[in-house]
């Protein structure tokens, strides 16, 4: 069976906070753990779709998303919180074993249609109420990579 996370970005590959310099540029910051972990779910034949809402920081946000694109690793688009619960269904027609990753509010609807819904340590408290797997490390430090290797070694005990 194919497998793929579909993951939010901000606030699981980073922490959530945006960083805006007196000219208006914006920054963010992005854990160093998660990379390696990605490489490893890709090795262990997990495929990524990362989703994003957040139009102002987007240009960052895929700047570094591209990174893992050029090395096949994932796709990435802009998405609400509606067209995320329909990519979580597109994914399931096809067959997919689904993992949904996500931290806020407009995270719960794809959550709940997918087959595994995981989110990190700073994620909303409605989230957690609702996800299957919350890792014990915020996002940006280290809680994606967590949710990595627990995906994995969840994957191998039910499929």
């Amino acid at each position: 069976m194919k497998k793929i996370i579909i993951s939010d970005c901000d606030g699981i590959l980073t922490n959530g906070t945006s960083i805006y310099t007196q000219d208006g540029k914006i920054a963010k910051i992005y854990g160093s753990y998660d990379t390696e972990a990605i490489k490893f779910a890709v090795d262990n034949k997990i495929e990524f779709l990362f989703v994003s809402n957040d139009s102002n920081g987007w240009p960052i946000t895929r700047k570094r998303l591209n990174e893992y694109k050029n090395r096949k690793w994932c796709d990435y688009q802009l998405a609400s919180a509606q067209e995320r619960k329909e990519l979580v269904k597109e994914y399931k027609n096809k067959g997919y074993f689904i993992i949904f990753v996500g931290d806020s509010i407009s995270d719960i609807e794809a959550g709940l249609e997918a087959d595994l819904f995981c989110t990190t340590n700073n994620g909303f408290d409605e989230v957690k109420e609702q996800c299957h797997y919350i890792a014990d490390r915020d996002g940006g430090n280290g809680g994606f990579a967590q949710i990595i290797y627990f995906v994995n070694s969840y994957i191998d005990r039910i499929l």
